[in-house]
């Protein structure tokens, strides 16, 4: 019989702990403002060498802490473009609709925002913009058959690059909605969900055309 309490066995594993805590602080303070030890200290680790034990490096545990919530938006893109294929037509605007309504989702939790803000951050940084979301993920890759059309009238060298740019401007927008959801005192209030989603995918459409 395991002699563990229930607080014990509800709380989470160090690994997760690590990660909770490494996602707060890194939302809160940036991406290089805070220390492995802050970290450490921060999720009730005893041990100094927790994160190194569980991630091997400062670099490792914050790619793990963009990963980890990338893996279930990468999940539910697939679905969205598994029913987007089996339809007889396959429009742009759904393709884009599968890239960007997974996100929007997360708007809907704390945990979900503080990632949305962190892929931001991520995305204009030097040491993490390949491993953000904004890089070619597979499912990316799998929608762009569906929006090249958007594209063709551009030269081929510039294909890809309005693409990242469509991409990049749906991520500053929707790390600008969490921080207005999340504000004490926002500049103005946030767009309701469906509307909010509605429109970025208008303005995602609307800059590919351009």
């Amino acid at each position: 019989m395991s002699t563990r309490s229930a607080a014990d066995r509800a709380r989470p594993d160090g690994r997760t702990r690590l990660l909770d805590t490494a996602e707060e602080l890194l939302d809160r303070h940036g991406i290089d403002g805070v220390s492995v030890r802050a970290v450490t200290k921060a999720s009730g680790h005893r041990n100094s060498s927790a994160v190194n034990y569980h991630f091997g490096s400062r670099e490792q545990l914050v790619t793990a802490v963009l990963a980890r919530r990338q893996a279930a938006v990468e999940e539910r893109r697939m679905h969205m473009l598994d029913a987007l294929e089996s339809s007889r037509d396959q429009q742009p605007r759904e393709a884009i609709a599968a890239a960007v309504v997974p996100l929007v989702e997360l708007l809907a939790s704390v945990e979900g925002r503080r990632y949305l803000r962190l892929l931001h951050q991520a995305a204009n940084h030097p040491g993490y913009y390949r491993r953000s979301i904004t890089e070619y993920s597979p499912s990316i890759i799998r929608g762009w058959r569906v929006v090249a059309p958007l594209v063709e009238h551009l030269p081929e060298e510039l294909r890809h690059h309005r693409f990242r740019l469509g991409i990049g401007m749906a991520v500053a927008a929707l790390a600008e909605q969490s921080r207005l959801i999340d504000a004490s005192d926002p500049p103005r209030p946030p767009l309701a969900a469906d509307v909010f989603a509605a429109d970025l995918i208008d303005a995602v459409v609307g800059a590919l055309r351009a």
